[in-house]
């Protein structure tokens, strides 16, 4: 898959509130942002995935899993380096 195409699902699915297959069920919380681990660990400066990781102390899979559910909800943004808060 070439990254355009990668790039074209991100977008859909950030658009959409909704789980594809899973009729109206929203995508994420994000009442609870503030509270997540991984939000907290990201600064408004670059703050790279080793500083996360060593922040939250948590698997690198649920890491990842949740700064892409944050990136496409538009909390953060993924940086030469890491992430910063939007």
């Amino acid at each position: 898959m070439n990254l355009y195409k990668l790039g074209s699902m991100f977008e859909f699915i950030r658009q959409s509130d909704t789980v594809p297959g899973q009729g109206d069920v929203h995508h994420s919380n994000q009442a609870s942002v503030p509270q997540c681990p991984v939000f907290q660990a990201v600064g408004y400066e670059t703050t790279s995935i080793d500083t996360i990781i060593e922040r939250c102390k948590l698997d690198i899979e649920k890491i990842m899993e949740k700064l892409v559910e944050l990136e496409l909800n538009e909390h953060i943004c993924s940086v030469n380096g890491g992430y910063i808060k939007v």
